[in-house]
């Protein structure tokens, strides 16, 4: 099994105590952070299945700061499509607010690739042009 820092995910070894790569005292990283501000650093894991349960779980608790990182991350990674098709669902539970707005159009305008332009315009005509009445996935 692979280990990582859980500051600067460069590579170590499962029992190690401190990072040689930027010095942080493993065991005691996470003191003082929430967990939704753990979720939003854990974007940038190299491994895509911890940074898609990043995202799915950011959009589940609904924390509208992570609207930013997260379509930072789709812009990151712009040839992941389902990536930042992960993101767009997350993007649509989070809360109705001008955050999430700017983002979706940043999505809308300028992703790389047109599937995810499609479905950022989907989400937010259902979010903030023709309301929202309930969750729906886009």
């Amino acid at each position: 099994m692979q280990y990582f820092c859980p500051n600067c995910f460069a590579k170590v070894e499962a029992e190690t105590e401190t990072c040689a790569a930027c010095g942080i005292t493993i065991p005691g990283w996470e003191a003082g952070l929430s967990y939704e501000d753990r979720l939003i650093h854990a974007l940038g894991h190299p491994i895509d299945e911890t940074r898609m349960g990043a995202i799915i779980a950011l959009g589940d608790l609904g924390h509208e700061a992570a609207a930013k990182p997260l379509v930072d991350l789709a812009f990151a990674w712009p040839k992941d499509v389902w990536q930042s098709v992960e993101i767009l669902r997350s993007l649509h539970k989070l809360p109705i607010g001008d955050g999430v707005a700017r983002e979706l159009a940043r999505l809308r305008e300028d992703h790389p690739a047109a599937p995810v332009r499609a479905i950022a315009d989907h989400v937010y005509a259902e979010m903030f042009t023709h309301g929202r009445r309930h969750r729906q996935e886009p």
